[in-house]
C-alpha cells in the first residue's frame, strides 16, 4: 500500500530528473549528505561514481555518523543538523512509522536460518552496522552452530 505522499514524492523526484538533462549548461554546486557506515561502505560508492561521472561541476560532501545520531535529529525537526563541524540544512519533512520495517529483526532472521535444512559451509553477513552484526553473529554461531564471517569493507574471500 502507498503513503499517500508517494505520488508527490515520485513527482517531484521525476522533475528533478527532467529539470538536469533540460539544463543549458553543466551545474555546479555542492551536495551534502549524511550517510551510516553502511551506505558509504557498501551502497554508496558505485552511485556517488556515476552521479559524479554525469554532474563533474557538482561537489559531494559526505558526512558520516551513526544511523541512530542521523535518525533521531531528523526525526526530532532538526532545521540543520551539524556532522562533523559543518551545519547541513534540511528541507524535507521528516516522518517515521515505527510499525513498518522492510527489514527482518534478530529473531526473524534466526528463525529463517533455523529452517535450513543443512548448514552452510560459511554464512555471510554483509548489511549493518558493525556491533549488532558481531551480536548477530556471535548467536547464529552459539545457536546454530554455524560458522559465521562478516567481511570487512572490499574484503575479498575465496568460495
Amino acid at each position: 500500500m502507498r503513503a499517500p505522499d508517494d505520488d508527490q514524492i515520485l513527482a517531484a523526484v521525476a522533475e528533478a530528473v527532467r529539470s538536469t538533462h533540460m539544463s543549458a549548461g553543466p551545474l555546479f554546486g555542492t551536495v551534502r549528505i549524511g550517510v551510516t557506515y553502511t551506505v558509504s561502505g557498501y551502497f554508496l560508492p558505485r552511485h556517488q561514481m556515476r552521479f559524479q561521472a554525469s554532474f563533474p561541476g557538482i561537489t559531494i560532501e559526505l558526512f558520516e555518523a551513526p544511523r541512530d545520531v542521523l535518525e533521531r535529529a531528523l526525526v526530532d525537526g532538526a532545521q540543520d543538523v551539524k556532522l562533523h563541524g559543518s551545519f547541513v540544512p534540511v528541507r524535507a519533512r521528516i516522518a517515521r512509522i515505527d510499525s513498518m520495517s522492510a527489514h527482518a529483526d534478530r529473531n526473524e532472521i534466526l528463525r529463517w536460518l533455523g529452517t535450513s535444512p543443512a548448514p552452510p559451509k560459511r554464512l555471510f553477513l554483509v548489511h549493518g552496522e558493525p556491533e549488532p552484526m558481531d551480536a548477530l553473529k556471535a548467536t547464529i554461531a552459539q545457536r546454530l552452530g554455524w560458522n559465521v564471517h562478516t567481511p570487512g569493507h572490499q574484503e575479498r574471500v575465496e568460495l
